[in-house]
């Protein structure tokens, strides 16, 4: 058995798994490569998969000017995925275009999940892929309470950037 396929069974998304339920799903999948600079996808793409980092890393960026603006557009990376971590969910769930680029910051392997394979997954595994939805749901509720800290302290420092301190003391 693949190391990498035995690293999954320390990953939050295979939590209470077996290794033979992660290898029935990763023997479904693809496994991609890609280079230091290579993008994955781009913002706006209509791709749905999402990919599960094996080894590598790959960042995360959004545009935040109107790539209409005069002005070189700003993409800052907002997030680095290693591996364990699964970028591209997004898309993957609501068939919506993708709301960020993700690019490999270092050579990096990926696993390829589309939504048909994920299907007949879970036509097949229909207990395993319970349990895979409930650690995403999981997983996603801790990057939203993570990105509320973040923007509390983005608030923050706006605010007091712009004189107001005392923001809610007592006079």
């Amino acid at each position: 058995m693949d190391d990498r396929v035995k690293n999954l069974l320390h990953n939050p998304l295979f939590d209470s798994l077996r290794l033979d339920d992660i290898s029935s799903l990763v023997e479904r999948c693809e496994i991609l490569s890609f280079r230091k600079g290579d993008v994955v996808f781009s913002e706006g793409d209509t791709s749905r998969a999402a990919y599960l980092v094996l080894e590598g890393c790959l960042g995360v960026r959004k545009g935040v000017l109107d790539k209409e603006d005069d002005r070189v557009p700003l993409m800052p990376v907002i997030a680095e995925n290693r591996p364990g971590d699964l970028v591209g969910e997004f898309s993957f769930f609501d068939a919506r275009p993708r709301s960020c680029e993700v690019f490999a910051i270092a050579d990096t392997e990926v696993l390829l999940i589309e939504p048909e394979t994920y299907q007949r997954f879970s036509a097949a595994y229909p207990d395993v892929s319970q349990r895979i939805m409930e650690n995403i749901v999981r997983l996603l509720i801790d990057r939203v309470r993570t990105t509320d800290r973040q923007l509390a302290i983005a608030l923050e420092w706006g605010w007091k950037t712009h004189g107001f301190e005392n923001l809610g003391e007592a006079e």
